[in-house]
């Protein structure tokens, strides 16, 4: 009885998932690998059909890496490297996703900004506007389970979780 409809099913973590155990890995190696990048990454969180426990066989895994600044190319390639994981696509600059293959599994590394992405989040949320392009990214941090960084990306889920409500009171007014 105490749920809002705003409050998202906590989803809990089953390991027997390979999806759920390739995304815990990559957060273990990226808590260890970030100090050799150049900027500071501060939160992972699990996003997609693995975050809302629909995943299935043909499922991809989402890891949004919440970082201070959009990684250079060079950050990029050794992050992968690090990882000792396949690419499946170029690392491109202009695209901020990495594609992975692992185990099988395509796994996206998706960046996301303090420069950037939070502040048109932060506008999005505050204003409740109907951002097709940012609504989708709400909803996946709304959603999403936090592998690390938890006073960063708490705050920002805190942030999305009335959006809802305010867009559609927007909506109707």
């Amino acid at each position: 009885m105490g749920e809002t409809a705003n409050t998202p099913i906590p989803v809990k973590l089953n390991f027997a998932n390979p999806r759920i155990k390739i995304a815990c890995d990559i957060a273990e190696g990226l808590k260890d690998i970030q100090l050799e990048m150049d900027n500071e990454l501060r939160g992972i969180l699990l996003g997609g059909s693995v975050s809302r426990g629909t995943d299935d066989k043909y499922s991809d895994v989402e890891i949004l890496l919440f970082m201070t600044t959009v990684p250079t190319l060079e950050d990029r390639h050794r992050l992968i490297s690090l990882l000792n994981f396949e690419k499946t696509e170029k690392v491109d600059f202009d695209n901020n996703e990495d594609n992975l293959l692992v185990n099988g599994i395509q796994v996206d590394l998706v960046y996301y900004t303090d420069d950037y992405d939070v502040p048109v989040i932060t506008d999005v949320t505050e204003y409740c506007l109907p951002d097709y392009s940012v609504m989708g990214n709400i909803d996946t941090i709304r959603n999403g389970i936090i592998l690390w960084g938890d006073d960063y990306l708490s705050g920002l889920k805190e942030q999305c979780a009335d959006y809802k409500d305010g867009l559609g009171e927007n909506i109707i007014i």
